[in-house]
């Protein structure tokens, strides 16, 4: 587990708290290594999870945290486990990742209902935070991309996690939609975002992001009724919602998000 940290203030006492998976204890003799290395100042050890305290997590450079564990039992269904690294005195600021002991992910999804099968591409969504943030992305690619590229684009904030198999099953609150594409999403729609766990993902639970999104597959629930299910793999996009004042940390973020509340209403108003 590598940890860094990106903020400016100085951390009271990180403390990094790692699930384990059903049927897995950890080797305690590790943990001991960490502490009279210094790496950690003090471990706590449940059936549920191991929790370091630490000095310092430090801005320039990873601070690895290794430990083995050990398979007690075997489990038919192994869920995902989830690591949390926080402030002790500041719990409101926290990183939240998951992480699978399985030998494998599947590469591939594939979406069944009613035995109509779909294949999702195996490709992860794809971040434009640095490219934002970086002047890698120009303003009619914003623009081209929500009129013709991508089938549905709408700012959400994020309001819940679990996980589902090999999946992390995002739901998300509907708060502007842009372009609401073949699901017809409208405003204020409860709706969840699935993601591989081999990919790597920006959603966080209480943030706001824009998704142009390409994936979503229509099937039959248990009911007959039509529903959709988004998948944020292939060729969708993710980023901070930047019309929100609390993202706009630099000019050049602060500059796209005015740009983004122009477009928004803009296509809204007069169409592409």
């Amino acid at each position: 587990i590598c940890v860094s940290y990106l903020g400016f203030r100085q951390l009271d006492m990180p403390v990094v708290d790692v699930g384990l998976p059903t049927g897995f204890r950890v080797v305690q003799s590790d943990l001991d290594k960490l502490k009279s290395s210094g790496i950690a100042d003090n471990y706590e050890v449940s059936k549920r999870s191991v929790t370091l305290y630490l000095d310092n997590i430090p801005s320039t450079y990873d601070l690895c945290l290794q430990f083995r564990v050990v398979k007690e039992f075997d489990v038919e269904n192994l869920q995902s486990a989830k690591i949390e690294v926080y402030d002790y005195y500041q719990e409101d600021e926290r990183c939240i990742k998951f992480y699978s002991l399985k030998y494998e992910v599947a590469e591939l999804d594939i979406f069944c209902s009613k035995g109509d099968c779909t294949c999702i591409e195996d490709s992860c969504a794809e971040s434009w935070d640095a490219k934002l943030q970086y002047n890698q992305i120009s303003k009619q690619q914003l623009y081209q991309g929500a009129c013709n590229l991508y089938d549905y684009v709408v700012r959400i904030e994020v309001t819940n996690v679990v996980v589902s198999g090999n999946h992390l099953v995002f739901s998300a609150s509907v708060k502007s939609v842009i372009k609401p594409g073949k699901g017809n999403i409208q405003l204020n729609d409860e709706i969840e975002f699935w993601v591989n766990l081999r990919c790597e993902t920006d959603l966080e639970v209480d943030h706001y992001f824009f998704v142009y999104g390409k994936k979503s597959i229509v099937y039959t629930d248990q009911r007959g009724h039509l529903r959709y299910r988004y998948y944020l793999q292939g060729e969708t996009a993710i980023f901070k919602d930047y019309t929100r004042t609390e993202y706009g940390s630099s000019s050049a973020l602060r500059y796209w998000g005015r740009y983004l509340w122009r477009l928004e209403r803009h296509i809204r108003t007069r169409g592409c």
